[in-house]
């Protein structure tokens, strides 16, 4: 029947056929012409048909339901595929990498070349994209993950990772044996500071003070440290607790110069002193008010060694020193030197004995011996001439007296030494404040300055003396 023949078509061919009533029969009176026109109509309608499922499909791959592009979609890169194979790195828009193998497979690596004809560098320096093929037992990846050269990549980064582990142990047992040295020079430190601060002997005493300690130590770790230490490591010598004494000079006078730096007011004193070694020293001192405290305070700022720089002036006053213990020291010698002056009419002129710290002593000295050199001359020559006891050294002395360059050092330094003597002076006064200290500093430059100049009227006088002193000490 015609109703079975609907119900016969596809599902797509019956929302475009007509309904039952649309249907006319085929009556006796219908022609060949009216036959081919239902042909035509139908051919019409099917071609419509077609159509429409073609835009119907279209539609349905735009919308995503079940098309082509789902399955694409399936086939990409996937988050958990890294969790699966942790050397798997995945760069957007790219493609997949082994972490394992773009790290270790360079041009110079071995095996390069090998690698790259083989494997075509993929994973290692062109990324992955066939995701259709990556999974499964014979899956690209799982292929990667037991290729020779992945494996090869694998043992380099398990090697560095043990090389890196006992690289760590090596660098933890270095650090914790040199905060054990760090710990131990402390201990020798504060063995040193002791001796520095109650002013005892650090060269005598600082080796047999570590004894002791060693002693009373029941961990033994300081005498351990100096038993182990190397043989070119003497920690207990005089050497090491003298730099360590120069390392505490240091550290103390820039925490002192810190709080100096902060006063408002400051004064500085100065004086000149000798050790125990009768070793010339200028000692400073400075009296400040600590911002933090409050309290007026006084500081030695430095001990500084008289400066011996000038071997020839050194060796002048050395001279001077001997001179004037060789007069000085008899009675009888100090009278012939007296009743020398008296013969020459020159007033009695004390010798003075020079110091090693005093300007005014060093100026005296030689203000004395300028005053009264032909006399000094005269004397020795007599003594000389007694062929007693002191006249070899009266001799001696009198070869270095009468030297012309001797004569010209100790002439010399007269002027120099009256103008430093006159800023010492100066300086000593209660009233002197910094802005006079630094007119009298320039005042005592611009004399200095003026000596310098060998053509001033102050050599031409040394030089006319010398040559008078040459006329006089010819006799010997």
């Amino acid at each position: 029947t015609q109703s079975d023949i609907i119900a016969s078509q596809p599902d797509h061919l019956t929302a475009n056929t007509t309904s039952v009533s649309d249907i006319q029969p085929i009556n006796n009176n219908t022609t060949t012409s009216d036959i081919q026109s239902i042909d035509i109509n139908s051919a019409t309608s099917k071609t419509f048909t077609n159509h429409t499922q073609s835009v119907n499909n279209n539609s349905e791959l735009a919308l995503g339901s079940t098309s082509t592009n789902d399955k694409i979609e399936t086939r990409s890169y996937k988050p958990w595929y890294s969790q699966k194979f942790p050397w798997l790195y995945y760069q957007p828009n790219v493609g997949g990498f082994c972490r394992l193998c773009r790290n270790y497979w360079k041009p110079g690596t071995p095996l390069f070349r090998n690698m790259e004809q083989k494997t075509k560098g993929v994973f290692a320096s062109i990324p992955f994209i066939n995701w259709k093929k990556a999974l499964g037992d014979n899956g690209r990846l799982m292929k990667h993950s037991r290729s020779e050269y992945h494996l090869i990549a694998l043992d380099n980064d398990k090697f560095r990772q043990q090389e890196g582990s006992v690289l760590n142990q090596i660098v933890t047992v270095n650090e914790a044996q040199k905060q054990e040295n760090r710990d131990r020079l402390s201990d020798l430190l504060d063995c040193s500071y002791f001796l520095f601060k109650n002013e005892l002997s650090h060269t005598t005493l600082y080796e047999p003070l570590l004894q002791l300690i060693s002693r009373l130590d029941h961990s033994s770790k300081l005498a351990d440290f100096i038993q182990n230490c190397h043989k070119n490591a003497n920690y207990n010598s005089t050497t090491s607790v003298t730099e360590l004494l120069e390392a505490t000079n240091d550290i103390l006078e820039k925490n002192i110069l810190k709080k100096i730096q902060q006063a408002r007011v400051i004064s500085i004193m100065s004086d000149e002193g000798t050790d125990i070694n009768r070793h010339g020293n200028l000692c400073i001192c400075i009296r400040y008010c600590d911002q933090t405290t409050g309290e007026p305070t006084e500081t030695y700022l430095a001990v500084i060694s008289a400066a011996d720089s000038i071997p020839d002036i050194c060796k002048r006053l050395s001279t001077l020193k001997s001179l004037v213990n060789f007069i000085n020291r008899s009675s009888v010698r100090l009278t012939l030197f007296e009743d020398i002056q008296s013969i020459f009419r020159n007033n009695h002129i004390k010798l003075i004995q020079p110091g090693d710290t005093r300007w005014l002593s060093n100026s005296l000295a030689v203000r004395s011996v300028v005053h009264s050199y032909q006399s000094l001359l005269a004397t020795l020559e007599n003594i000389y001439n007694e062929n007693n006891e002191d006249s070899a050294e009266a001799l001696g002395l009198y070869n270095i007296l009468s030297n012309e360059a001797t004569a010209f050092i100790i002439h010399t330094l007269q002027p120099i030494l009256d103008t430093l003597a006159v800023l010492s002076k100066c300086i000593q006064t209660k009233s002197a404040d910094f802005k006079q200290l630094q007119d009298f500093i320039s005042s005592t430059m611009l004399r200095l300055e003026e000596l310098k100049d060998y053509s001033s009227i102050d050599y031409i006088n040394i030089i006319e003396t010398i040559k008078k002193l040459s006329l006089v000490s010819s006799g010997i």
